[in-house]
């Protein structure tokens, strides 16, 4: 399922979807493939595991187009800047160690919540709590 929204405010929206059972061998030539079949959109993967839902996403998405609307992004791209707010990070690569995607036997996990409490405890601060049901 693919889930599509504007972003209010806006004149972007957001499409969140997920994959089950792909194999990725090389991080690179995925990025490549997606760029070359969604472009001009902008987009960013995400290890499914590691993601509270899709509003986890959408508010990130959110997040990070406000940042570039105000001109106070942290990033130079607008994908770049949706991990950093997924992953409460300000760093990218911390934020690929939290939310990203690396070489693996399949990309998109079966959620498990316990997992996921013990990284956003780990990794975002208290006051900015996601929450996970």
């Amino acid at each position: 399922m693919v889930r599509t929204s504007t972003i209010k405010g806006s004149d972007k929206a957001i499409s969140i979807g997920g994959f089950r059972g792909i194999t990725v061998n090389d991080v690179d030539e995925l990025l490549n493939r997606l760029s070359r079949a969604t472009s001009p959109a902008i987009f960013q993967i995400f290890d499914a595991a590691r993601i509270a839902g899709w509003r986890h996403l959408y508010m990130a998405a959110v997040n990070a187009v406000g940042a570039f609307e105000s001109g106070s992004p942290i990033s130079r791209g607008l994908g770049i800047e949706v991990l950093l707010y997924a992953s409460c990070q300000d760093q990218i690569s911390r934020a690929l160690d939290v939310v990203g995607v690396g070489i693996s036997d399949y990309v998109l996990k079966p959620f498990d919540p316990a997992v996921l409490r013990e990284k956003l405890a780990k990794y975002c601060p208290a006051e900015a709590p996601l929450e996970t049901a």
